[in-house]
């Protein structure tokens, strides 16, 4: 009985999650109120309390599923060095973050319209940003170290290739005839692959050797 009991509430609570991802992607997270989730949902507007306390609460919930998407993508550290300047290891990089980014897209909409009216969500989606960057930055951070002359910062190298990712997922949603994600995938790893490194290193580059 407690396990049908536990089962109904996880399918209750996943049901409002994908009626409220709809309902972002249809009419933005700013129009769309916690009835409108139910009504979709099929559930009553009691049944929403007994797992969320706001619609923003609900939103973070959402941001959690995401993180789990990508860390369950990039799996567990196995200790093998992640060389960014291999075109092969920066394609599997990017793909993880298309996929999260495209499969995630409704929500990502409705965090970014959500910070700017609530300042508790506008901290979380900086979380979520800065989560999604430190394993570029830490990986360009060891090419450096290990000698890779790099284009620049690796935290701004980071930046520039989340951002342009981004950018390109967000015009490959909207485009109504797209491009392949593979090849727009092999385009983005080329046009990367050639501007992470350059054969004189940038000076904020380089690790700071340490105090003699």
């Amino acid at each position: 009985m407690v396990g049908s009991r536990q089962a109904q509430a996880a399918q209750t609570a996943a049901a409002l999650k994908q009626a409220a991802r709809t309902l972002f992607a249809e009419r933005g997270y700013l129009n769309t109120k916690i009835a409108d989730i139910t009504r979709a949902a099929g559930r009553s507007a009691g049944s929403f309390y007994n797992h969320f306390t706001s619609k923003e609460d609900l939103l973070d919930a959402l941001a959690a599923d995401l993180a789990t998407t990508a860390d369950t993508l990039i799996g567990p550290p196995d200790g093998t060095p992640h060389d960014l300047s291999d075109p092969r290891q920066l394609r599997r990089h990017l793909a993880v973050f298309w996929q999260v980014y495209t499969t995630h897209h409704p929500e990502i909409t409705a965090m970014r319209q959500a910070a700017l009216v609530d300042a508790t969500l506008a901290a979380r989606m900086q979380a979520i940003r800065t989560a999604q960057l430190a394993p570029w930055t830490s990986h360009l951070e060891d090419l450096a170290a290990r000698g890779t002359p790099l284009a620049g910062p690796p935290a701004t190298l980071a930046a520039a290739m989340a951002t342009l990712t981004e950018s390109l997922c967000e015009a490959w949603l909207t485009t109504p005839d797209p491009t392949p994600a593979d090849e727009v995938l092999d385009t983005l790893t080329a046009l990367l692959s050639h501007g992470l490194t350059r054969p004189t290193p940038h000076p904020d580059s380089q690790p700071t050797p340490p105090e003699s």
